[in-house]
């Protein structure tokens, strides 16, 4: 199972326990054990020590890509990555009607996507699938949440999103009735089920 920095109480998320590499872009966490920096998606040294969440019972949690990406990964359901993401869509996306539609369209595609994913049978492949997707795109998402990036860390997600349905042959979603949504609730797959693109 593979364990990532990002899932390590030692790894500081304060703002003054942050910086932005020049050259890369990316943001790195300062290390309070070993004083150095690392990125979320870091494989994690043998001094890990893993975030305790206090377990509140099943929820629907949505966040169907990065949930099976992780299950790829051996990663838990309350890994730093999708708590982010899903604290992200509750807090963030529910509340901005301008993203109401993208929460809904991930209902229709996301399922979908997933399972195409999860019929991956080969490990090698199934591993390095979720390896690229989570250091190409959810990582990236997870770091300008953390750094209030919020406008880039939607493109990073869609961007995700467009190439799997690319990848996979999935139409795009029409969306209509949105007055028919409990938006309250989108993003976790409470939606009607999407139609197949026609060969």
């Amino acid at each position: 199972m593979y364990e990532y920095c990002g899932d390590c109480e030692y790894l500081g998320r304060k703002e003054n326990e942050t910086y932005k590499d020049f050259w890369s872009g990316e943001t790195k966490y300062k290390c309070k054990l070993k004083g150095n920096y690392k990125k979320i998606n870091d494989s994690a040294c043998g001094n890990i020590r893993k975030i305790e969440r206090k377990n509140e019972g099943y929820q629907p949690s949505g966040c169907y890509i990065t949930t099976i990406v992780c299950d790829m990964l051996g990663l838990k359901d309350d890994c730093f990555a999708l708590t982010t993401l899903r604290e992200f869509r509750n807090n963030y996306l529910r509340s901005h009607e301008e993203y109401h539609s993208i929460l809904i369209e991930y209902d229709l595609v996301g399922p979908e996507i997933s399972k195409m994913l999860g019929s991956i049978t080969d490990e090698r492949e199934r591993v390095a699938t979720a390896r690229n997707l989570f250091k190409g795109f959810i990582a990236p998402c997870v770091s300008y949440i953390n750094n209030n990036e919020y406008d880039s860390a939607i493109e990073t997600y869609k961007a995700m999103v467009n190439y799997l349905m690319h990848i996979y042959d999935i139409a795009p979603v029409e969306l209509e009735n949105l007055d028919d949504y409990d938006f309250s609730k989108s993003g976790t797959g409470n939606a009607l089920k999407r139609v197949k693109k026609d060969n």
